[in-house]
């Protein structure tokens, strides 16, 4: 009976695998029917707006083609920026590039009726912005300024301004969103593709990194600064200059503080500045009304049948956000007012427009979504592709319709589908659209730029902001200082807070703002008056009344005014702002972004807040008080300034024996200095104490690791030759893993060749992960790498052990006798991809075991990927990598720089002290790079400590992960990844 059964199960299994193979080899074309567009009138039928609004064409094809931007001159002229070759990496064939269109309405009639090519030739065109006459471009890896200087449409002054930000190979996370700011300055969102830009005209390469920030561009010296950012394609400015992003499945986003505020402290370790307000976050639900793709169909069909990778989204074939794009808020004139404030947001994919109310009494506002189970805008067209919108000359929101049938990146598709798909279509064909109220009539196009100086003026106070941004560059760009009088005058007694909102900075742009204007305004009844004012204050020079004033505000009864106080004040030098931020710390320290704000204040004042807050004994005693003070401590210790370790040597011997955990945490800082001068008094005793407590735990054989662990970072502040024997013995090969870890951790921050030498005599008893740490201990500095390679050459450390893509990223400038070493082995044990590739081709033959496969996943990829809850979120989305099919997986698996994404890409950091740290960005902020390392560690380097910083453009997935994964396990590896629902 037996014997018969195994050759029928045999059998069974042989009929699954050639079903499964003539699946996956099946052509679908007969289930993938062209969708053809409509024409515009068509379209326009297809829209379902929210009662109470119209739609109406102003604009489409032939006059204009792929559209992704608009910006409007201060005479209403029209400028679009056209992006046809999106998607062109799946096409070969196609050679058309970017330009800027120039649409004028000729009979005023609210349409734009003239089409002009202002600028041609200008690859991945994908934002503009007007001004002095003429426009930014941004087209990565450059801005652009355009000109027309003889009137005939075109432009003919071309000047490259910035150059250096970096191309998504999909074309969706570049720079984009030029918008003109309260500050007089155009911000620029960089996107997730960031760069590293330089002035245009630079040629000696003195470059700065943009990554996820946003630029604060000056049109008139062309300089620029960095500050808050990220999101992936939209960027908004709302009636206060507060910043909102959007990225594909997060739909709203703020930019919760200004970065630029770090650099007062440059030790400061931030969180990331964007932060979600949608309350469902990427979960958030919209209501398309348009047919499902029959593509999008198939693929989840397909996906729930495991015949492709990739979720199937629990069987739904859309309903959720994967395209938002082009965040905007609303801040016109045409709609109740009730609107203004109003965030929308594009899906493109969903053909629809969302909208959110803002509860905006906290911090951070909570974007509701507008109305239930309903959008703001909804079309039954699959081609509509709401990319970006705009705030118009008439109040009403402009909406950029790129018009294309897949809006898709063609990259990340499956390719048994792509084949079938015209990903170019609709290349040619664009629309924009005017969303406005039922009963709204067109009005004349203003013409701003004949106005005079003092008429501008009067548009400030406009209740269309449109109008009032326009104004203010227009007198910026003017700089005409007769009308300082008139603007001041607006500043004091308009009726409208916005107005006397823009006058201020109107007359900071006009280098005429005085602190008696600063004085007026911190004194005003609308509390964001209030706010702008003491952002103001920041550009003048310390008043004592104006300083004064704004100290009796971090009482003030609203709460971002009280924030704002605290950020203006922590950079003043006076003893009267310390103390009053000590009040202030005691009462609202608990609150993330007020003990961010207070911070943010420079090593010296943070140092008098310091001194302040563990006077107070019944602040330093709460759990509060304690963690604020530590993470105050942590600060004045990587300044390596020897007065502020004095002053936490000086709080420490106040305490008393009842206070022991508090001084515990205060002197592991201490210690943690760059600073290795003697603890004396009080201080002193308890760093003996702990020390000696640290020693006792290691010499214990049955201590329990975690102390030993805490032990061993302890230790490894002392002098080498003081703890060389406890390192070694925690080496030894009867520990743990975890105090392997620590071992090696520890010994990665001495310099000398002594630590490096005891690494390599610990090799052999050490596991795979704590060899991945030792590797890293050891390409940390140049002269432990030349000892590793000594090792390798007199095979103390087997080469088969050593990641020799790794060992490469090392090697420093490519002609360096040590690249040129490390080079040598290297390559003399390199094989070809292409020929590892093949090899492994079997796999894709082979009935893999998906139960076996997850085990494989787990020790091989869950460091870095995560899947089914298991492993972490660092590398690439595998879901978004399984639709592309097993072979093209495989590819990757085996070849990882074939193709690399911005996000995952391998940087080399060199500290001031000569270390050197490899790794992919985790994450970032003004002050701090932290890098997720190869031995799945991260590590935070404070800018200030960076001597230099490059991108490798390696991926950050090692070559070589099949050398642990045979053709059997990466067939049941591609099993698993198939098998996820």
């Amino acid at each position: 009976m037996l014997r018969r059964i195994f050759p029928l199960s045999m059998l069974l299994v042989m009929v699954g695998v050639l079903g499964f193979l003539q699946a996956w080899q099946k052509d679908y074309k007969d289930q993938l029917p062209f969708i053809p567009p409509k024409t515009p009138q068509d379209s326009l039928k297809a829209f379902k707006a929210r009662p109470g609004f119209k739609i109406d064409l102003i604009v489409s094809e032939p006059l204009i083609g792929s559209p992704v931007a608009m910006d409007f001159d201060e005479n209403s002229n029209l400028y679009v920026a056209e992006y046809p070759e999106y998607n062109a990496y799946a096409n070969p064939d196609f050679k058309q590039q970017g330009r800027i269109k120039l649409l004028q309405d000729s009979n005023n009639d609210g349409t734009y009726d003239k089409s002009t090519i202002f600028a041609d030739n200008i690859p991945y065109a994908a934002s503009v912005f007007c001004y002095d006459g003429g426009i930014f471009v941004g087209a990565a890896p450059d801005i652009w300024f355009f000109k027309d200087t003889n009137n005939d449409g075109k432009a003919d002054i071309r000047k490259k301004v910035l150059t250096g930000f970096g191309r998504d190979h999909a074309g969706e996370a570049m720079l984009n969103s030029f918008r003109w700011g309260l500050d007089n300055r155009i911000h620029i969102s960089t996107g997730m593709a960031g760069g590293e830009i330089r002035l245009g005209d630079d040629t000696k390469g003195n470059s700065t990194q943009v990554r996820n920030q946003t630029i604060l561009l000056d049109p008139t010296t062309l300089s620029f600064e960095k500050t808050s950012g990220g999101g992936q394609h939209g960027f908004s400015l709302d009636n206060y200059n507060r910043a909102y992003i959007c990225s594909n499945s997060e739909p709203a986003q703020i930019l919760a503080f200004d970065t630029r505020y770090l650099s007062r402290n440059p030790y400061v370790q931030a969180p990331a500045p964007a932060v979600n307000i949608t309350p469902g976050s990427k979960f958030t639900r919209i209501f398309r009304i348009s047919p499902d793709e029959p593509w999008r169909i198939l693929r989840t069909d397909l996906r729930t049948k495991g015949v492709i990778k990739g979720s199937n989204e629990d069987g739904k074939v859309s309903g959720f956000f994967t395209g938002a794009t082009g965040i905007t808020s609303y801040r016109g004139d045409a709609f109740d007012p009730k609107h203004v404030g109003d965030i929308f947001v594009g899906e493109v994919s969903g053909n629809l427009i969302y909208q959110a109310r803002l509860d905006d009494k906290g911090i951070i506002p909570i974007a509701n979504r507008a109305e239930p189970e309903v959008e703001f805008l909804a079309s039954a067209d699959n081609w509509f592709r709401p990319v970006q919108m705009a705030n118009a000359p008439d109040g009403c929101l402009y909406v950029v319709d790129m018009y294309r049938g897949l809006i898709e990146g063609a990259a990340f598709m499956p390719p048994e589908m792509v084949k079938h798909l015209n990903v170019m279509a609709g290349f040619d064909r664009g629309r924009i659209w005017r969303i406005s109220p039922e009963n709204f009539k067109p009005k004349s196009n203003p013409k701003l730029g004949s106005l005079s100086s003092s008429e501008l003026v009067a548009l400030l106070e406009h209740p269309n902001g449109w109008h009032r941004d326009t104004a203010s560059r227009l007198l910026f760009q003017k700089q005409d200082k007769s009308i300082t009088n008139l603007v001041r005058d607006l500043a004091k007694n308009s009726k409208s807070h916005l107005g006397k909102i823009h006058a201020l900075w109107v007359l900071q742009g006009l280098s005429s703002l005085e602190n008696s204007d600063v004085l007026q305004a911190l004194d005003d009844q609308h509390p964001r008056v209030r706010e702008q004012a003491l952002l103001l204050s920041e550009k003048l020079p310390p008043a004592k009344d104006v300083r004064s004033r704004m100290i009796t505000l971090l009482k003030d009864p609203d709460i971002k005014v009280r924030l704002q106080a605290i950020y203006s004040l922590a950079g003043a030098d006076d003893a009267t702002s310390a103390k009053a931020l000590g009040d202030i710390a005691i009462a609202l320290g608990k609150d993330p972004y007020f003990r961010l704000a207070l911070l943010c204040a420079s090593p010296d004042r943070t140092e008098a807040l310091f001194s302040h807050l563990i006077n107070d004994k019944s602040f330093r005693v709460s759990a509060d008080g304690m963690a604020f003070l530590g993470t105050q401590a942590k600060n004045l210790s990587a300044s390596g300034l020897p007065r502020s370790r004095s002053v936490l040597v000086a709080a420490i011997n106040t305490l008393n024996d009842a206070e022991k955990p508090l001084a515990n945490t205060l002197i592991r800082e201490v210690i943690e200095s760059p600073l290795r001068t003697p603890v004396e008094g009080n201080a002193g005793k308890i760093l003996d104490a702990l020390i000696l407590d640290a020693r006792k735990s290691l010499e214990d054989p049955k201590a329990n690791p975690i102390a030993q662990a805490s032990a061993l970072k302890l230790l490894s502040n002392q002098e080498f030759a003081n703890a060389q024997e406890l390192f070694k013995a925690s080496l030894d090969s009867s520990k743990s893993p975890m105090v392997h870890q620590a071992a090696l951790e520890a010994l990665a921050k001495y310099e000398g060749s002594d630590a490096a030498l005891l690494v390599i005599s610990a090799w052999p008893g050490l596991g795979p992960k704590a060899k991945a740490t030792a590797l890293e201990a050891l390409l940390s500095r140049n002269s432990s790498t030349e000892l590793l390679l000594d090792a390798i050459t007199a095979k103390k450390i087997p080469k088969g052990e050593v990641d020799l893509g790794r060992l490469k990223l090392a090697s420093g400038k490519k002609d360096s006798p040590l690249a040129k070493k490390i080079s040598q082995l290297a390559d003399a044990s390199s094989s070809s991809r292409l020929e590892v590739f093949n090899q492994y081709k079997k796999a894709l033959e082979t009935q893999g075991d998906k139960i076996r496969g997850k085990e494989v996943f787990k020790a091989q990829c869950s460091a870095c990927h995560q899947l089914e809850g298991v492993g972490k979120s660092v590398g690439a989305d595998l879901s978004a990598a399984r639709s592309r099919g097993l072979e093209s997986i495989l590819l990757n698996i085996i070849d990882p720089n074939r193709e690399v994404k911005p996000a995952f890409v391998t940087y080399v950091i060199t500290t001031t002290s000569g270390k050197i740290i490899t790794g992919m960005i985790a994450s970032e902020s003004a002050n701090s790079i932290t890098l997720w390392k190869a031995d799945h560690q991260n590590e935070t380097i404070l800018r200030n400590n960076i001597e230099e910083m490059r991108s490798t453009g390696i991926s950050f997935m090692p070559e070589g992960v099949e050398k642990n994964i045979s053709i059997t396990a990466m067939a049941d590896l591609l099993a698993y990844l198939d098998s996820i629902r």
